[in-house]
């Protein structure tokens, strides 16, 4: 038998020096060369099978085995050249050497192997989840972002943009979204890229190759192609055309490429519309002084859905206001040399009497002698007097002096909108008001009598100002209309910000500036005085500008949820197929390829290719593998010693009845022993 077996040797096969330090004797898997099985009964002349004896468990005889008749050939995946083709010779199996060594073309004595699967519950128990616990913390992370994006989106839609995201320092609202989105996937890329490279030892399996039946046989260039599909979309891309979508990997593959849109979509799940929002919190600065200070005030916006819109005349509480020329008195006094100019209600400034260049300037509250703030017929909240003096040596001094008053008032607007453009013109002012005293049916106050019918007024709506609220706007208009300016060698000495806007208001248009004054304080009225409930619906409209506001698109939302939850159905579909394979949670590592045994014909194909750019990839890239594992006995301390490697996959080669020969050399063992 040993004789028979030696004839059919090929010569480069006999002595040949060992070349694969993985490959010996007792190391090379059983599986480690190419089974030549014929498809179809017309191969049978050419390619003898041999059977193995039939065996029971009920009987412990075993037959002769069948001869098996094989001419040598080249075809196979061995890189040794063969010996012209010769007269066909019997070979008698060995009882050293397995099912599948006596189909070789070049049988050699091999000792009988042992292949060994862990279960899924060795698998799932032992080592399962210790080599994929990062990957689930991932896809953990992936879902809580997604949720929190979800609910950070409800917070603020319809919402006003929020300041904190804005313009007031820090970062965008949109770069919050997108932070969000960014994080979500660099999550789902970390597990699902792992999954993808774990997908290639997935690929080459013996097991998984029996599934598919042979429709696809791996090869080792593919190993490749999964790691490039785990980086980027080109890789990803490749992939899925070279697997025509008939892995697993390809979901994989594809969810990569998909995720590049994360971050574009993410623009599409949040606008900002302008809408008008009523005006709440108008100002941090009162009032007051803002129409001090400001040269122009707008009018408060409309609500106009439309480009158009009118409105009936509006009749509102207003400030009304004016500012009229006084004369002032001049005394001097010789020996101080100092001049004191005064006006009828006592406010008074003095100025030296030498011919130095300088500007002076005071304001005073006083109680009017053309505006009297006493009056029962008008309701003055406040009353100043303004006097101005400028001494240059080219026009000597001049003096000029004016007493403003500001009152509430009814005031009739028409406000349109003609091709969004908005125009609030004042019709008319009404003025006359009495001082009612306190009663059982409301406190002393201020009401507007005999108001026209111009005004489109409510009969049953009442016009007036409290009592206490005037005594409180007079005090608070007292405090900020007292000051003086003094002006020399272009040097500004002023008691206060709003005393030099009055100032300077002397200079250019002391009746444009009481009027701005005054709109400020009607805007003021406007925002914040109560409406009666009888007249609310009479005047339909409300104070509003325009704001803008979080619109969230939610089926935007749904690409990233369904990619989450694909890529979630992928990571644990592999999961799955590595425990019921029994392979090692190895994903991209390079390690795991050091260790494990190569097929001698791979290895002498690809010698010298690594020197050469490409060369590797050009040698053994498309050879056919499947990778095994099989045990090798047992270590000092009892555990088993397992071993990896790849064989190469003859093209004709039926997995499955390679799986069920395997069964029936164990089946041989058990009886043997």
């Amino acid at each position: 038998m040993d004789n028979r077996r030696s004839d059919n040797l090929s010569p480069k096969t006999v002595g040949q020096p060992e070349r694969n330090p993985w490959f010996n004797l007792r190391s090379l898997s059983p599986l480690s060369r190419p089974i030549p099985t014929p498809n179809n009964a017309n191969n049978d002349k050419n390619h003898p099978q041999i059977l193995p004896s039939s065996t029971s468990k009920s009987s412990k005889t075993k037959g002769p085995p069948r001869i098996l008749r094989r001419e040598t050939s080249s075809s196979g995946a061995w890189s040794h050249k063969a010996e012209p083709p010769s007269a066909p010779s019997e070979i008698t199996p060995d009882d050293n050497a397995s099912i599948f060594t006596q189909g070789l073309a070049h049988p050699q004595p091999r000792s009988r192997y042992n292949l060994a699967t862990p279960t899924q519950e060795q698998y799932l128990g032992e080592r399962g989840f210790e080599d994929w616990h990062e990957e689930f913390w991932y896809a953990l992370l992936s879902v809580l972002s997604l949720i929190g994006l979800a609910l950070f989106l409800k917070n603020y839609d319809g919402a006003v943009l929020p300041l904190q995201f804005g313009w007031t320092g820090g970062f965008s609202f949109e770069t919050a979204v997108v932070a969000l989105v960014t994080f979500m996937r660099g999550c789902m890329d970390a597990y699902v890229g792992s999954a993808v490279s774990q997908g290639a030892w997935i690929w080459v399996s013996e097991r998984a190759q029996m599934r598919r039946k042979g429709r696809e046989v791996p090869r080792l260039g593919d190993f490749s192609l999964f790691d490039a599909a785990s980086r980027g979309m080109s890789g990803s891309l490749e992939l899925v055309w070279r697997l025509r979508g008939r892995h697993l990997g390809c979901v994989g593959a594809m969810i990569m490429v998909l995720g590049y849109g994360f971050e574009a979509f993410s623009q599409e799940m949040v606008t900002f519309e302008q809408q008008r929002r009523k005006f709440d919190n108008v100002t941090a600065a009162p009032v007051p002084a803002r129409g001090i200070i400001s040269t122009e005030i707008p009018n408060i916006a409309v609500s106009c859905e439309t480009a158009n819109c009118t409105w009936p005349i509006i009749p509102t509480l207003g400030a009304c206001g004016e500012c009229a020329t006084i004369t002032t008195d001049k005394t001097c006094n010789e020996a101080a040399r100092i001049c004191t100019y005064s006006t009828a209600s006592g406010t008074s400034i003095q100025n030296p009497m030498d011919s130095g260049e300088r500007d002076a300037f005071i304001v005073s509250p006083s109680n009017g002698t053309l505006h009297q703030i006493n009056t029962t017929s008008r309701a003055y909240f406040s009353v100043f007097d303004l006097i101005s003096i400028s001494q240059s040596t080219d026009q000597g001094t001049m003096v000029s002096a004016a007493e403003c008053a500001l009152w509430f008032c009814v005031q009739a607007h028409r406000v349109t909108v003609e091709n969004g453009v908005q125009n609030d013109t004042i019709v008319a002012n009404h003025s006359t008001a009495t001082l009612s005293l306190t009663n059982s049916a409301h406190g002393g106050e201020h009401a507007f009598v005999n108001i026209p019918k111009l005004f489109n007024t409510d009969n049953s709506t009442r016009y007036a100002v409290t009592h206490e609220a005037m005594l409180a706007l007079r005090n608070f208009m007292a405090s900020i209309t007292v000051g003086t300016v003094l002006t020399t060698l272009n040097t500004i000495d002023s008691s206060s910000d709003w005393v030099e806007a009055m100032s300077n208001a002397t200079s250019w248009d002391l009746s444009q500036w009481i009027e701005t004054f005054a709109l400020s304080l009607t805007n003021e009225f406007r925002l914040h005085g109560s409406v009666s409930s009888t007249s609310s619906a009479r005047y339909a409209g409300e104070a509003t500008q325009l704001t803008p506001v979080v619109k969230v698109h939610w089926m935007w939302l749904f690409y990233p949820g369904f990619m989450i939850l694909l890529s979630l159905y992928f990571f644990l579909h592999t999961f799955i197929a590595c425990s019921r394979d029994g392979i090692c949670g190895w994903k991209g590592g390079v390690l795991p390829l050091l260790f494990c045994a190569v097929d001698e014909g791979i290895y002498d194909k690809g010698q010298g290719g690594m020197e050469i750019p490409g060369g590797l990839e050009e040698r053994v890239a498309g050879v056919r593998v499947a990778m095994f594992r099989e045990l090798e006995g047992k270590d000092e301390d009892g555990k088993e010693k397992v071993r990896w490697g790849f064989r190469t996959v003859d093209e004709d080669e039926d997995l499955r009845e390679r799986e069920r020969g395997k069964e029936r050399v164990m089946d041989e063992g058990v009886l043997e022993n």
